[in-house]
């Protein structure tokens, strides 16, 4: 049987995938277990001198300044990090044909005159304390948005259909409809966060472990090593889900694909076949 160069090509890639994640995941693990014995945990939150330049644990009350959006959306998400999603469905001409879809606004729009013009895709972000400790911007990259706001029925004119803020809250978006969707860090939720880095003065920067440089963010209280340990384990756990569910994805697209060439295959063999039945018969 003749191997084709794609098959070589995606197996070459997926033993790549396999053995650089074994090697990935034995090397969080060995920095796992480095990292639990050189941790001091700050479980109240405050700065302690003696830690400068140590990898800390520094689990704290979050406090910060309110993300004031505008009048426009009444400042309704308390939050300190919060990002606001616009987009708006248009059509154009392509190949003789009108084409529809969802297009990112970045700006507001030109000739704006309604509220909701002046709205477009924007991160807000405020200034944050994990206890005493001030969040740099480096930790606020990492804060997860875990949040989606649907508090009112409608917002701007728009109505919430289930996902998203939309014009008429229709399920079928129509030429002109606008989507206005906000993800954020739900503090009432996570009224602690947990920060594994380095101290530096009243903040944290990454910490330098080998080739490894260690900055984690944890929603909740992590305030003690059996806990950081359980913490870390849960995202070796989700690497590991991770490089599984792109593998069998890998795989799954390189069968529907080799399916789908033995269909067109068969149907084109069927169409060989009747042409070649209902060619007439030469003569001599």
């Amino acid at each position: 049987m003749k191997i084709s160069v794609g098959k070589i090509i995606v197996a070459v890639l997926l033993v790549l995938l396999i053995v650089t994640g074994v090697l990935s995941i034995k090397q969080r693990k060995s920095d796992n277990a480095e990292i639990l014995k050189k941790v001091t945990v700050v479980s109240d939150g405050k700065i302690n001198p003696a830690n400068e330049g140590k990898l800390v644990l520094v689990c704290g009350e979050v406090d910060f300044y309110e993300i004031y959006l505008g009048e426009l959306e009444y400042n309704q998400i308390d939050s300190f990090k919060i990002k606001r999603t616009v987009k708006d469905f248009v059509s154009y001409e392509k190949d003789g044909q009108t084409h529809y879809e969802w297009q990112e606004r970045t700006e507001k729009k030109y000739n704006a005159y309604k509220p909701l013009d002046y709205l477009f895709t924007e991160d807000f972000k405020e200034e944050t304390w994990v206890g005493e400790f001030v969040l740099d911007d480096y930790g606020m990259e990492k804060v997860p948005m875990n949040g989606d706001f649907d508090e009112t029925e409608s917002l701007l004119g728009l109505k919430w259909n289930g996902m998203e803020y939309t014009s008429g809250g229709r399920d079928d978006p129509e030429d002109g409809d606008v989507s206005l969707t906000y993800e954020y860090f739900d503090v009432e939720k996570y009224p602690y966060l947990s920060i594994l880095a380095k101290q530096s003065g009243d903040s944290f920067e990454p910490y330098q472990l080998g080739k490894t440089k260690v900055y984690s963010v944890f929603c909740g209280q992590i305030d003690s090593v059996d806990k950081l340990e359980e913490a870390l384990g849960a995202q070796v756990k989700g690497e590991k889900r991770g490089r599984i569910a792109l593998i069998v994805l890998i795989v799954a697209i390189c069968a529907i694909v080799v399916l789908d060439k033995k269909k067109n295959g068969s149907k084109k063999e069927k169409a060989d076949d009747n042409a070649a039945e209902d060619e007439p018969e030469k003569t001599e």
